[in-house]
């Protein structure tokens, strides 16, 4: 995921004041998005 993806998963979180996003794919939900995704594998997490 590029960190402009990141960035918009991000704001939308903030718009809607949620901590998880759902992923779809053809009509069909293909996993979640949570704020700890982003700040572990968003690159945001030191160490």
């Amino acid at each position: 995921m590029d960190i402009a993806s990141v960035r918009t998963l991000a704001k939308k979180m903030k718009q809607y004041d949620v901590g998880a996003l759902p992923v779809g794919e053809n009509d069909r939900l293909i996993g979640m998005v949570t704020d700890r995704d982003i700040a572990v594998r968003g690159g945001l997490a030191n160490g």
